[in-house]
């Protein structure tokens, strides 16, 4: 057990190190393209962190797990260019990929592609190292946006908290980025509000569970109601948030039922 854990760790360690061996900026692209506009031209700085002298190959995939459905079929090479598909960096040198965004009619809403860096560690040629960094654009004018709250669960941590989870339904054809309020009542009084920070994406036709809020740890015993309301960072000035709620009571021990 004791020699499975340490080869875990030097695999861990090695990645890591590989990847602190090669930096690349920016680790993320996202634009709004115009249907109609011109191409958006931009760089990675590509750093050569390792011991020797390495060869670098770039190519670009679609993500389907991030992108609208309905984007499935259109080749990548159509809106995105990556330059050079190889080149080789020196010690401690640091070099340019460049990359070009076409305006695509075909696309609708948002669509995402990672490009993929790929090296040959000077002390491990066997070996390769993969960094995937994603490029996620929306096509201005054509987004469709329906989303809801799909569900709401009152959990407890191990550590006493209790949790609200509040998994946002999104069937819109882009990446939207919630965030919001949940107001406490004690019958007619509105007794706490805690804020819902934008802190994760849903992504076009999921549905995204990892939205949550701690819930007040100073709640008397009693039966409560949370109103959450759930707005999108960047829609909010046209698209009226959604609300749902839900029954609570809160227990003499502190424990919570829903």
């Amino acid at each position: 057990m004791r020699k499975l854990q340490l080869l875990l760790f030097l695999v861990f360690f090695c990645f890591s190190a590989a990847y602190a061996n090669l930096k690349i900026d920016p680790q993320r692209i996202a634009s709004t393209v115009t249907p109609d506009g011109a191409p958006i031209k931009g760089s990675y700085s590509v750093t050569n962190n390792y011991d020797g002298d390495v060869t670098l190959e770039v190519n670009a995939e679609l993500n389907k797990d991030w992108s609208y459905r309905g984007n499935f079929d259109i080749p990548i090479a159509s809106w995105l260019k990556i330059t050079p598909s190889k080149l080789s960096i020196r010690k401690g040198e640091t070099k340019l990929v460049l990359y070009t965004i076409f305006p695509n009619n075909s696309i609708k809403g948002s669509v995402v592609g990672q490009v993929k860096f790929k090296v040959h560690p000077p002390s491990s040629p066997g070996v390769n190292v993969l960094m995937s960094l994603p490029v996620h654009i929306i096509m201005q004018g054509t987004e469709n946006i329906e989303y809801g709250i799909d569900s709401l669960d009152i959990i407890s941590l191990s550590n006493g908290v209790k949790r609200l989870n509040i998994a946002i339904r999104n069937d819109s054809n882009i990446l939207v980025r919630p965030a919001g309020m949940v107001d406490i009542y004690s019958g007619k009084k509105k007794v706490r509000s805690v804020q819902l920070f934008e802190s994760v994406s849903a992504y076009p036709g999921t549905v995204s569970k990892d939205f949550s809020v701690d819930m007040p740890s100073d709640l008397k015993p009693g039966k409560y109601r949370a109103d959450v309301s759930i707005k999108l960072i960047g829609y909010d000035y046209f698209i009226k948030p959604v609300v749902r709620s839900m029954q609570f009571r809160v227990l003499k021990d502190g424990s919570i039922i829903s």
